[in-house]
């Protein structure tokens, strides 16, 4: 007899993802008859094919979707997005409902939650988010909903013609770094084969303001480059862990629909024991 069972789908999330550990001890925890595997998936071709096998297999649940793919599975679902994700345009979460495979983004609320909660109230801060991939346009549509002023949150990207949002774009030669209260990075750079890699170099990061707050959503490792460099400056700093935690958790209720589980603060307790 087969059992219910999730995933988290990326590159190569067999090599330290952290959401199998987390939503398993959920599953023993609460005895819940179902378990989350990684699953690598190397290139779209691959992701296409897989995508459409899953959505037809009654014991898949969902689960969770992580780098490169959150925009391509957002794409996939097509109309089958909750207004979050079509805003974002990018998923980190599947779910199904009434037997149909839906997706959703947790990524925003839980970065938005998990900044505040370590830097405080971000209504009047300048900040400047590096990168606007899948994680980066769910950080960016949250915090816009946040900020007092809108023109106060600002997009660090390799080429501003690319992009057709509503936000304020600088590419890294016209970007005064020294305004910002906080940055966030929200690249891949200091992760896997980019882990000696930095969003910034030593040079920029002298321009910061004195107070200027770091977030990088990396968690693994837990202290990346650009932290390193951070911390050594005397700055204070956030890594991803805390945020991969809460939304792990959201992304978990949405999921695993049961009377057992709908307490976020609950999920993330069994979830870190």
């Amino acid at each position: 007899m087969k059992k219910n069972y999730v995933l988290i789908i990326g590159r190569s999330p067999s090599k330290g993802a952290r959401s199998p550990i987390l939503w398993n001890r959920v599953f023993k925890k609460k005895k819940i008859n179902c378990e989350m595997f990684p699953l690598d998936v190397s290139n779209n071709k691959i992701l296409k094919k897989k995508f459409h096998e899953l959505k037809n297999d009654k014991f898949f649940l969902g689960g969770a979707i992580t780098t490169p793919y959150k925009e391509d599975i957002a794409k996939l679902l097509k109309n089958n997005l909750t207004y979050q994700a079509k805003k974002i345009k990018a998923v980190n979460c599947l779910f199904k409902k009434k037997g149909v495979l839906y997706g959703t983004n947790t990524d925003g609320e839980a970065a938005l939650d998990s900044l505040k909660k370590k830097f405080g109230s971000i209504e009047d801060k300048k900040i400047l988010l590096i990168g606007f991939g899948g994680a980066g346009k769910a950080i960016a549509a949250y915090l816009s909903s946040d900020v007092s002023n809108k023109k106060n949150l600002n997009i660090l990207v390799k080429n501003t013609k690319k992009y057709k949002f509503n936000y304020t774009f600088f590419n890294y030669e016209s970007v005064k770094l020294n305004k910002y209260d906080i940055i966030i990075n929200a690249t891949s750079i200091g992760f896997d084969d980019k882990k000696r890699l930095s969003p910034l170099s030593e040079t920029k990061i002298l321009k910061l303001k004195p107070k200027c707050n770091i977030f990088d959503i990396i968690y693994n490792p837990k202290k990346t480059e650009f932290l390193r460099m951070c911390e050594k400056k005397n700055f204070k700093t956030l890594n991803g862990l805390d945020m991969n935690l809460r939304q792990a958790a959201i992304a978990f209720n949405y999921t695993i629909k049961s009377s057992k589980t709908k307490k976020i603060k609950e999920l993330m307790k069994i979830m870190v024991k």
